[in-house]
């Protein structure tokens, strides 16, 4: 058995710290500038071309399709008889691309109630979705959107709690991340977050946060830089 060796014996065989630092080679982490992969045709001047990117007009239709299938199975009325004024006519890709509009036009110019948009009283500011839409049959569609399929919506639920709750929202969430990740390569400077998406409807999925500028909606965790979420879940 070796004897025990002296602390000091052990100290003076260490190398100096001068000899360290001339061996230690510091990792350099490389900076990487985002990168824009847009396509070649695409009219970067134009707001609609940029918003299909990530909305096509296959998704849109698949939107359209949805929305009537669903219309049928809650049983809308499609007679003005039991429901004057109200009663539900199909959409179209036309319908739902002014819907949108309107959302976005929403998201834009705030007013307290959705009837404001289309008042026509002096007193209230005069709005564009009154031209491209009545009141009801804005209500009607808002009523009756969805955008998965019945099918769909059977075999969502049938899976594990802990599987995407947002099933309602497939396959627009899954092709809008694709479109992310597809024309944006993500520099160094990345961040992971909690992001809140407002939420007034009633849903066992939603939470209270005061602290947050949205204090009311679903919480998701985002992988983001400057502002641009690239992945979400």
């Amino acid at each position: 058995m070796a004897p025990k060796r002296k602390l000091d014996d052990i100290l003076a065989e260490l190398p100096s710290r001068e000899a360290l630092d001339a061996r230690i080679q510091l990792l350099q982490p490389s900076s990487r500038p985002p990168q824009l992969h847009l396509p070649s045709s695409l009219d970067i001047d134009s707001p609609y071309a940029l918003f299909t990117l990530f909305i096509s007009e296959d998704t849109i239709q698949y939107i359209s399709q949805s929305t009537n299938e669903y219309a049928q199975r809650k049983q809308a009325s499609d007679t003005s008889e039991s429901s004057p004024g109200r009663y539900w006519k199909d959409t179209t890709v036309v319908d739902i691309k002014i819907f949108l509009g309107i959302l976005i036009y929403m998201g834009i110019h705030r007013s307290p109630r959705i009837e404001s948009y289309w008042c026509q009283e002096h007193d209230e500011p005069l709005h564009t979705p009154r031209r491209y839409m009545p009141l009801k049959r804005f209500q009607q569609i808002k009523r009756f959107l969805h955008i998965s399929r019945y099918e769909a919506d059977i075999s969502y639920k049938q899976r594990p709690k802990d599987k995407r709750w947002w099933y309602k929202l497939e396959p627009l969430a899954s092709l809008w991340e694709s479109a992310a990740q597809r024309y944006y390569q993500v520099g160094s400077n990345l961040s992971i977050d909690e992001t809140m998406i407002r939420c007034f409807g009633r849903s066992s999925h939603t939470i209270k946060m005061p602290s947050k500028p949205i204090e009311k909606g679903y919480k998701i965790f985002a992988l983001a830089e400057h502002g641009y979420i690239w992945a979400f879940t």
